[in-house]
């Protein structure tokens, strides 16, 4: 490491100063809420999709574990059956991230702008 970097110290953010930063007012709310709203739309489609791809391999994989214990063959209704239990985990842990997407959605949508911006502008004057 040269000398003159190691020398010289580097200016950094204190905490407080780092803290100010992500309280203090970043521009308007309205649009940043929207903004919000858009995306998490955008990743609650993508979610639906995504257990729509699940809801299909669920069907294909109950099928052909049906097909095999129609032709008894065991060990593969087995391995068909353990996976058809993982994909169904994945299904519901997906379906409840995307529940509480939906809250969040709804939730952030609903606010109510002025009270939030007259609050967070008498929050900046005492500080």
């Amino acid at each position: 490491m040269p000398f003159d970097k190691t020398w010289a110290r580097q200016e950094t953010k204190g905490m407080t100063e780092k803290l100010r930063d992500a309280i203090k007012p970043q521009g308007a709310l309205k649009p940043r809420i929207q903004t919000a709203v858009t995306k998490l739309q955008g990743q609650t489609s993508k979610m639906d999709v995504m257990l729509r791809n699940l809801h299909e391999r669920d069907e294909k994989l109950f099928a052909r574990i049906v097909t095999a214990m129609e032709n008894h063959d065991t060990s593969a209704s087995k391995v068909l059956s353990s996976e058809l239990a993982e994909v169904r985990k994945v299904s519901r842990m997906l379906g409840n991230a995307r529940t509480s997407l939906e809250q969040v959605q709804l939730r952030t949508s609903n606010v109510n702008y002025e009270r939030f911006e007259i609050i967070t502008e008498q929050f900046h004057a005492r500080s």
